[in-house]
């Protein structure tokens, strides 16, 4: 099965095992040493249909890693512990398919498929295809035949995973940040693929101490020195790890030395040499406060546009029913649906008062509300237009008799509008509702990106529990 098809399928799909429980697990689980521990021997079993060509072992995977400690000075112990972890997964999945079938399942959960966080990292910023493409259709083609290339080659899909282990099993509370370390991961795989066969090895603990140790400082300083500022000013992991959501932020990583060179940033350094320099990073000078927990009332604004939206058009609905049924022949019909259609208006201006505020809370998003607001004006203008025209100028007017005639339609354009917008989260409305990778030119996947990552929207009805409790608490 090609690499591309597992994306497709469930586990359930997979061919089963052509061979017994019994004989995946033929060993000694009493031995405590990994190099006499010869449980995984079915990874070398030339029967298995999937590995007939290949001459690929335990003790080469234990190769890799060790290989892998020495180049990027990993720790002893988590070398061996992710070797054991990663043997785990591939003996579990093994003994329900087959040793293939198990690493290419796990290299797509990890790296390649359409679910793994990888992978979506990498379009997000342009890594998965062109940089400078517009058709990303081409772009996910040519990321399916990488991958599909890599699914040859066992151990280049066991490097791949073994780095990405290690990567992990050292970054303390850089873990935490998903795409923190898949842009380390990134930068370590691209030198790892440039110097596979160089001889420099760094010493031991040198990733734990000049890659994560100076993030780890940092996120601690603003954890727990005693400085005199409020927490909307603590940049914290989740301000930390947006900053590897754009590509435009990760450009302004800089280095700590100044100096006439035209390299200014890690990303003016040749790829294969990021990795490196990594370690000169500056990160006080990187860092940005991207959501500020600011203690205010504007909370019920940001947070509970949908709610108030739906409150005072129904009350505005409800409100004109009574007014036109008293007023019902003083007024011309062209003016009666005049002032219904208004309805529309009011729920788009609510919402251009959100949008404003959010402003003071999510900076880094300040393009794509720009853009809302701009649609939103737009709404308002063509909502109001006629509806003013015809209640502010000639109620008598041919553009008033056409109004009558439509009355229907008047009515049910404010209606459609409200429910489209309110009970509907706005984000949804204007595209991230069919974010896709896949089929959305990179320079729009940009705005709408925070939503590739966090793609899920609070019910109304759980918002409106929320606006009562937060309503009840601070108004005492």
């Amino acid at each position: 099965m090609a690499y591309s098809q597992l994306n497709n399928v469930n586990n359930s799909d997979i061919p089963p095992a052509q061979q017994t429980s019994q004989q995946i697990h033929n060993c000694d689980h009493s031995s405590q040493d990994s190099q006499t521990n010869d449980q995984y021997t079915r990874l070398n079993d030339s029967t298995s249909l999937y590995l007939t060509n290949f001459n690929f072992n335990r003790l080469d995977i234990q190769e890799i890693f060790n290989t892998l400690k020495n180049k990027f000075g990993f720790q002893e112990d988590n070398s061996r512990n992710m070797f054991d972890y990663l043997m785990c997964m591939l003996d579990s999945r093994a003994s329900r398919t087959n040793p293939y079938q198990a690493l290419l399942t796990l290299h797509v959960d990890y790296i390649g498929g359409i679910d793994a966080n990888y992978r979506k990292w990498c379009f997000a910023l342009g890594f998965g295809g062109n940089v400078d493409s517009e058709n990303d259709l081409q772009d996910n083609e040519q990321w399916n035949k990488r991958m599909d290339s890599i699914s040859k080659y066992p151990e280049e899909m066991v490097r791949q995973l073994a780095l990405w282990l290690l990567l992990w099993g050292e970054a303390s509370s850089v873990r935490f940040m998903s795409e923190c370390l898949c842009f380390i991961f990134k930068l370590a795989y691209d030198y790892d693929k440039s110097s596979k066969s160089s001889q420099v090895q760094l010493l031991e603990r040198d990733y734990l101490d000049n890659i994560i140790t100076p993030i780890y400082r940092y996120i601690k300083d603003q954890c727990y020195e005693d400085k005199p500022k409020d927490h909307a000013e603590t940049i914290g992991y989740d301000d930390i790890n947006q900053l590897f959501w754009y590509r435009e932020t990760i450009n302004s990583i800089v280095f700590q030395k100044k100096s006439d060179s035209p390299i200014k940033n890690i990303m003016d350094v040749h790829h294969s040499k990021r990795y490196l320099k990594l370690r000169h990073v500056k990160w006080d000078l990187v860092f940005i406060k991207t959501y500020k927990e600011k203690r205010t009332w504007l909370h019920l604004v940001v947070n509970f546009t949908r709610i108030w939206i739906i409150e005072f058009t129904i009350f505005w609905y409800f409100m004109t029913y009574i007014i036109l049924s008293l007023n019902k022949h003083k007024l011309e019909p062209a003016v009666q649906w005049s002032i219904v259609a208004i309805g529309g208006a009011i729920s788009t201006f609510l919402m251009i008062i959100g949008s404003i505020c959010e402003l003071f809370f999510d900076p880094l998003r300040i393009n794509l509300i720009l853009i809302q607001l701009l649609i939103l004006i737009i709404i308002v203008f063509i909502i109001n237009f006629v509806p003013i025209y015809i209640i502010m100028k000639d109620p008598t007017s041919s553009i008033s008799l056409i109004v009558e005639k439509v009355k229907h339609f008047v009515l049910l354009l404010p209606i459609m509008l409200i429910l489209a917008i309110r009970i509907v989260q706005f984000q949804l409305d204007f595209g991230s509702a069919f974010l896709d990778v896949n089929c959305i030119s990179h320079r729009y996947y940009v705005l709408l990106l925070p939503y590739s990552f966090i793609f899920e929207y609070i019910s109304l009805i759980t918002l409106l529990c929320y606006q009562n409790i937060f309503v009840q608490k601070f108004w005492a």
